[in-house]
């Protein structure tokens, strides 16, 4: 059994879902490829230090090796694809919920967990620290983070918990970005500004309108990708309903 099979069987007995069951017996046979792809790449670099020894004594050529790398490569692609999405399903996904106060970000929470984790009020501000659960969706389990809504305040316990939603930012894989169904469409511009500011890569974003039942005639922008923020969706729902499925789908 090499490194690569034992990580696998370490995953599998850490395994909490039928997802990461699958994924770590997948890993666990990964390690026969692996060794595929270690011996093309010795043979390439076998091949290499003849024709820089010997050159045109001998009769490989430099087409070979290039038929022997491009697989490789792409071989190697994929694995690095794999092994971005089996750190996700092993590790969970984490995910932030974000946005500004009264716009329903608790309802989500709350809704996705199904059952009361954060306290819901009409008052603004009444979220001041984050609150982390974990929840299973489709087999992989995820942390969702529900975080003080972001706005101007003298409260230093608000602020606080601003910071830390700010902070939250930086360890997320998605970010769910909450906003009003009724409000203006700058408003959303302005909370993606915000997120895109306090990411450093690449970041998957999920809008969630929320409070569709308010505006059931209203029709929404679309919202187009930067170079730092991937929106991979764009819902309108209303937390305190089933619409909110579509959250989770």
């Amino acid at each position: 059994m090499d490194l690569h099979e034992v990580h696998g069987l370490r995953n599998l007995i850490n395994a909490e879902t039928e997802r990461q069951r699958q994924l770590s017996l997948s890993q666990m046979r990964g390690g026969a490829e692996a060794r595929r792809t270690r011996d093309m790449l010795s043979e390439a670099m076998m091949r290499t230090f003849v024709l820089m020894d010997f050159g045109e004594h001998v009769s490989s050529s430099i087409d070979d090796v290039h038929e022997i790398l491009v697989p490789i490569l792409k071989e190697v692609i994929l694995l690095e694809r794999r092994a971005k999405g089996a750190e996700i399903v092993h590790r969970g996904l984490r995910a932030v919920i974000f946005g500004r106060p009264n716009t329903g970000k608790s309802s989500l929470m709350n809704a996705l967990a199904q059952r009361d984790v954060a306290i819901v009020s009409e008052q603004a501000g009444t979220t001041r620290d984050s609150i982390e659960i974990r929840l299973n969706i489709a087999g992989v389990p995820m942390s969702l983070t529900d975080t003080a809504g972001i706005r101007e305040t003298t409260d230093i316990l608000e602020r606080k918990g601003i910071d830390r939603a700010r902070q939250k930012i930086l360890e997320a894989d998605v970010v769910i970005a909450v906003v009003d169904a009724s409000s203006d469409e700058t408003e959303l511009k302005s909370l993606l500004a915000e997120i895109e500011e306090l990411t450093e890569s690449s970041l998957a974003v999920l809008i969630v309108r929320n409070k569709r039942d308010l505006v059931r005639d209203r029709s929404f922008e679309d919202v187009k990708s930067t170079s730092r923020l991937n929106v991979v969706e764009s819902i309108a729902t209303c937390a305190l309903s089933t619409e909110v499925k579509l959250v989770k789908n």
